[in-house]
């Protein structure tokens, strides 16, 4: 009976770890399709410098609940356009792994932090 209730514990722990893991995976996987995604849109405006555009390309990520702010950056670094959710103030750039969201040599690089550690 100990034995069968430990090992009952044992999987139960085990399978709460995956689903954890595998839940962290997806939402990762989710932010950087949808970064790769802003990215592409984005092009334009940074080609031609347009913060207007570039910030009606991100009031789209008021559409996904889960996203609580983007940037867009220049490709010197300096910021083009925000978007935080519930007009929080603006702040400094979350900390996370800056990735490139054009792939494309010849189009201009924008940047898409991601906080996951």
């Amino acid at each position: 009976m100990i034995v069968s209730n430990s090992l009952l514990v044992l999987a139960s722990v085990a399978f709460l770890g995956y689903s954890w893991f595998m839940l962290r995976d997806s939402l990762r996987r989710d932010t950087e399709v949808l970064a790769e995604a802003m990215g592409s849109n984005c092009t334009a405006a940074l080609s031609f410098d347009d913060g207007r555009s570039a910030q009606e390309i991100l009031s789209s990520l008021s559409a996904n609940p889960v996203v609580m702010e983007g940037t867009i950056y220049r490709p010197d670094g300096s910021l083009l356009a925000a978007y935080r959710k519930g007009g929080r103030r603006a702040g400094a750039a979350p900390r996370g792994r800056r990735r490139n969201s054009a792939r494309n040599s010849n189009l201009p690089r924008s940047w898409c932090t991601a906080p996951f550690t």
